[in-house]
């Protein structure tokens, strides 16, 4: 209210505030609108079930870190060795931690 106003006189800024409030709801529920049309037209995908991580079976595999140990070089090498040399290795489920096969790590250091 203005200073000075009395309690039963109309504020001409809170009819434009009105007026500016209700136009954006009125363009809320119109972009609301759009929006439901829209997500009728894309087709919907089902969410992909997540495989559990598992190690892969025997003891053949290795850790990262158990590979670097075996092959007596740093972590970081072992990672460089899988990403740009050639060493295999994998993701068993293929969101786990990455494994080496240890038959597979004798034969790159060895090479």
């Amino acid at each position: 209210m203005r200073p000075g106003a009395k309690s039963h006189e109309i504020n001409p800024d809170f009819e434009s505030a009105q007026f500016n409030v209700e136009e954006a709801i009125a363009q809320l529920q119109r972009a609301a609108e759009d929006l439901a049309k829209l997500q009728g037209r894309v087709p919907r995908l089902p969410a992909p079930s997540p495989e559990p991580a598992r190690k892969p079976a025997g003891t053949d595999w290795v850790s990262m870190t158990q590979a670097a140990e075996i092959a007596g070089v740093h972590l970081q090498t072992i990672w460089r060795w899988c990403n740009y040399r050639g060493l295999p290795c994998t993701r068993p489920g293929g969101t786990g931690r990455p494994r080496i096969r240890r038959s597979a790590l004798k034969a790159f250091i060895e090479r």
